[in-house]
């Protein structure tokens, strides 16, 4: 495993390669929110064991690879993954993405021919339904925290109600709230290739229903559940994640 940096339209990117490395035939591997390319270094040592090629890569603004634009949309991110492909003359990879690594390998797959297969683990990309007195609570909570007297309580009572991803996202922010706020289902329903999906059975930032809606859009897919996983299945279930990759990929 080897690490290297690529210069792609006057960006340099941080990238993740196997040591066997085969732009004909590999696995591209995409992170999740604040993750990095070597955030999936326990199965990519399962996969170097099996000679497997892989290439993994800091999304902008994550890693060692630069923002390149602060309001940017998953679409964008999609766009330059791909342009990274092609930079690297790769052919037919087999996408793996991660939770906001999963939202960017489903837009690519809806479109872009140059893919084989994609995998999915944990992967947003629905959006987030409220019913009607959650929208009543903001408004209320809106005018009781403008109050002078209780802004302070306000501020600290908001700021539990964001996320943890959100509050540590810096400059990221509105790129957050871009992610967060786009809904890939009629990108999913455009997908033809095979897609495999695996889901912690206890993953509470992208729940196992969201998972089944998925299932269900991607008509070409199958879903795994690892019993006792989280939203980061593939640290604590490496083992097993890899078991389904290299049965998918074979």
């Amino acid at each position: 495993m080897k690490q290297k940096k690529i210069i792609v339209e006057n960006s340099v990117v941080s990238i993740v390669e196997s040591s066997n490395f085969d732009p004909k035939k590999t696995l591209i591997f995409l992170h999740g929110w604040q993750q990095n390319a070597l955030c999936f270094e326990k199965i990519f040592q399962i996969l170097e064991e099996k000679n497997i090629s892989f290439l993994s890569l800091d999304l902008p603004g994550f890693g060692g690879t630069p923002l390149v634009n602060k309001n940017w949309h998953i679409e964008d991110y999609g766009r330059f993954v791909i342009k990274i492909i092609q930079k690297l003359e790769i052919k037919k990879p087999i996408l793996v993405g991660h939770s906001f690594g999963g939202r960017i390998s489903i837009f690519i797959a809806s479109f872009y021919e140059n893919i084989e297969k994609i995998i999915l683990i944990g992967s947003a990309g629905i959006k987030k339904k409220y019913n009607p007195f959650y929208f009543f609570t903001l408004k209320i909570a809106k005018y009781i925290f403008n109050i002078p007297l209780i802004t302070k309580i306000g501020e600290k009572v908001k700021n539990k109600l964001r996320t943890r991803d959100y509050k540590n996202s810096g400059v990221m922010k509105q790129i957050f709230l871009n992610a967060i706020g786009n809904d890939l289902q009629k990108y999913m329903l455009q997908i033809k290739i095979p897609a495999l999906l695996i889901w912690g059975e206890k993953d509470t930032e992208t729940p196992i229903n969201e998972a089944k809606i998925i299932n269900e859009k991607i008509k070409n897919s199958s879903l795994k559940i690892i019993p006792l996983g989280t939203h980061f299945v593939y640290e604590e279930f490496p083992e097993e994640v890899a078991k389904y990759i290299l049965n998918f990929i074979q």
